[in-house]
This record gives C-alpha cells, structure tokens and sequence, in this order.
C-alpha cells in the first residue's frame, strides 16, 4: 500500500519551478514568432501603388482606403481627400484602384492626355 501511495503522490504533485519557467518562456518565444510571421504575411498582402499614379490615402490590405470613407457622409470624406492630395487622387476600394477627379480643368486635362 506505501509504494501505490508513493505513486499516488508522484503524480498529483505540482511541476517544479524550473519547469514553469521552461513552458512560459516557450509560450512567449512562440507567440513572438506568431507575431512576427502574422506581420510578415500582412506586409506582404500590402497592396503598392503602381507607378505613375496618383497619390492617396495610406493603403491597407483586403480593406484598401475603405477606413477613410465613413458612412456618415461620403462627399464630405471625398473633399477632405481633395483638400488634402490635390484635384486628381486615388482611392483603393478593396485591392481594387480607382482614381477620382475632381473639378472641370483636371476632367477636361485627364480626357484630353
């Protein structure tokens, strides 16, 4: 009965400190390498803007420029971007790009080059 008792108290015993330390600081060093690869793989996504295009709001991935916009009122967003970048911008509506326009001189100077 003493060695399944001994038994008994081998296996309900908490793990040492040094084990501890061992497995939290594993756990730690796992979620940093997590970390870091979700941020590798987010730069990557990252849509570019191509050459030659207009400039614009900072580009996010999957989303685009959408965090620009509020629902709120659209136009109101669309001239402060005016004010902001010029007459001619660009706005990435998911990955897709779309260039704005604004005012009749930059149409008339967009159509005709």
């Amino acid at each position: 009965m003493s060695s399944l008792t001994l038994i008994r108290k081998n296996q309900s015993s908490e793990p040492e400190p040094s084990e501890t330390r061992v497995q939290s600081s594993t756990m730690f060093v796992s979620i940093v390498l997590l970390w870091f690869c979700f941020c590798f793989i987010l730069f990557q996504l990252k849509a570019r803007r191509p050459k030659n295009f207009p400039p614009g709001p900072p580009i996010l991935p999957v989303l685009g420029t959408f965090l620009h916009l509020t629902s709120k009122n659209l136009l109101k967003d669309l001239e402060q971007l005016r004010q902001t970048y010029g007459n001619v911008y660009s706005l990435f509506l998911g990955s897709k790009p779309a260039v704005v326009i604004n005012g009749l001189k930059a149409m008339k100077e967009a159509m005709l080059e």
